[in-house]
């Protein structure tokens, strides 16, 4: 038994960037049309643990990256089924630091490499989208601290307070961030207050570089030459 145990944790870690990919595909591309608070929330926390699982090498990192998990996933949903600003807000802080540590973590494991894999390849698609559910978080934070500095329909910030219902806020925002670390830019939700429009900015900047000294080190990592085998 013990054995078996053992196979299935090789092969989990093996595939560890693989899973959360796949995780964060199902959270991006399926959960929106469930619509369904208990649903969005069960994937959320799916990409916390799968997350935390790719990315926990060493004791000490581990036990950082579950307390940070943890807390978001426990400020999240509270946030989800109380609706009360103060919790959306420490529910934003909380995944801006889980978000920033594991990217971090995923890039430095990304460079450290010496030539490009599968899990490589994997990790680097990770680190693009995590990088985008992060700073969507950000909005949210920045949204709740000064209702009104994003606008939309759809946001319907003209309401005084603006959205107060997390669940709504992450998919608005989780939108926003992407199509702007993209520099897609449908311009259908859009930055008023200084704040918001130089954070937006800064994701279209950093998206750009990303892609450009990602795929620079990748590049760099299978032209150079191979340490002959005795």
């Amino acid at each position: 038994m013990s054995h078996r145990i053992t196979d299935w944790l090789e092969i989990q870690f093996a595939w560890r960037f693989e899973i959360l990919l796949l995780a964060l595909f199902a959270s991006l591309g399926v959960a929106p049309f469930v619509d369904n608070h208990i649903v969005t929330g069960l994937f959320a926390s799916a990409v916390l643990i799968s997350t935390v699982g790719a990315v926990s090498e060493g004791r000490a990192f581990s036990r950082i990256a579950w307390l940070l998990a943890i807390l978001s996933m426990l400020t999240l949903w509270g946030a989800d089924f109380s609706e009360r600003i103060d919790l959306v807000i420490a529910s934003g802080i909380c995944g801006i630091g889980f978000y920033l540590v594991m990217t971090t973590a995923i890039l430095a494991y990304i460079f450290r490499a010496t030539e490009v894999t599968r899990e490589i390849l994997a990790a680097a698609i990770c680190a693009y989208l995590l990088m985008g559910i992060g700073w969507s978080d950000l909005y949210i934070v920045v949204e709740n601290l000064s209702p009104g500095a994003f606008t939309s329909g759809a946001l319907a910030t003209e309401v005084p307070g603006g959205i107060v219902d997390l669940h709504d806020q992450q998919g608005h925002f989780t939108y926003l961030s992407l199509v702007t670390l993209s520099t897609l830019g449908y311009g259908d939700i859009t930055p008023v207050s200084q704040q918001a429009r130089m954070l937006a900015a800064l994701e279209a900047i950093i998206g750009q570089l990303f892609i450009g000294v990602l795929i620079a080190r990748l590049v760099g990592q299978q032209i150079r030459p191979k340490p002959n085998k005795p």
